[in-house]
């Protein structure tokens, strides 16, 4: 019973934020404009300072290992590859076939992953998954940017691929927290308190507030056009992934934070930037929409599910 408790504190408040969200943009407070524009200060400015005060605030002892990030990567690639056969049988459209494989791999790492840790073991004490993040965010990038252009006969500008990781919000804040860590941990120099305490604060408000402009992108138009496609991705995504990387994980010894952050890479819905990038590389964006759409709401079930049950055999 403690632990079905636990599991149902952790996901009830990101249904509440994602339902403020939607019911904000059905009743007109947010709009489309708006929504834009919030998007990118959640990105730009809270997650790159959460990413920032993670990386800052990590101990000695909490760095992450080398073969949980060489282990991530393997799992991307089998992911690729596996949707790759799956998905090229069940349609021939180029188009979607692209995004069906971008919804596989691409997790929402950033959102729901950091949540789900933060929840279990605090602010400050993420440090693996911070720093899975700040590896595994920006490679998506670049994967999807190979995979669509693959898929749509366009040549890979590996310029400006480079440009924009360099760019990337979450690099620059995980590049100042890790030197702002160094001064700390060789020369016993802090940021000023003055300093220090606002930027915790407006750290919190990064994931509350990404869950609300998700709730707010949410849209259920035409997804009976794509059902099949959907539920197929669905189950992978968020069923036979999870159990297979998860039941690898325990095998190979991983407990708590590093179970989390392998959880966070294949139990975790689809990354709503997918659906940007989709509509820009000139991909199917309407099935990019609808499998974000689908995999954030069946994610709030199997998330519950996957924590209740490692909590329950001590796993995490």
């Amino acid at each position: 019973m403690k632990n079905i408790v636990l599991s149902l504190n952790l996901v009830i408040p990101l249904v509440f934020m994602m339902t403020v969200g939607y019911v904000s943009k059905r009743c007109g407070l947010i709009g489309d404009k708006s929504l834009t524009e919030m998007n990118k200060v959640q990105f730009r400015g809270f997650m790159s300072l959460l990413i920032f005060y993670n990386v800052y605030c990590l101990t000695p002892s909490s760095h992450g290992r080398g073969s949980l990030i060489f282990l991530s990567f393997f799992i991307i690639a089998m992911e690729i590859l596996v949707s790759w056969l799956i998905f090229r049988k069940m349609t021939k459209d180029p188009r979607q076939v692209s995004v069906l494989m971008q919804g596989t791999y691409r997790t929402n790492l950033l959102i729901f992953g950091l949540s789900v840790a933060q929840s279990l073991y605090g602010d400050g004490n993420v440090g693996e998954i911070v720093i899975l993040l700040s590896i595994i965010v920006p490679a998506f990038n670049v994967i999807s940017v190979i995979v669509f252009e693959i898929y749509r006969g366009g040549k890979i500008h590996t310029g400006q691929i480079a440009k924009g990781i360099v760019k990337n919000p979450l690099i620059v804040g995980g590049l100042f927290g890790l030197f702002f860590l160094i001064l700390k941990l060789k020369y016993g120099i802090r940021l000023p308190k003055m300093i220090e305490d606002p930027v915790a604060t407006m750290s919190k408000a990064a994931t509350p507030l990404a869950f609300v402009i998700l709730g707010a992108t949410l849209t259920f138009r035409s997804i009976l056009k794509n059902l099949r496609l959907l539920l197929a991705l669905n189950v992978l995504r968020l069923i036979v992934i999870p159990l297979a990387v998860i039941t690898a994980g325990i095998r190979l010894g991983y407990r708590d934070q590093a179970l989390i952050a392998l959880f966070g890479v294949s139990a975790t819905p689809t990354a709503v930037s997918s659906f940007n990038m989709a509509k820009d590389m000139g991909a199917d964006g309407d099935l990019a929409g609808e499998i974000v759409v689908t995999t954030s709401v069946f994610s709030i079930l199997t998330t519950f599910l996957w924590v209740l049950i490692l909590k329950n055999f001590g796993y995490i």
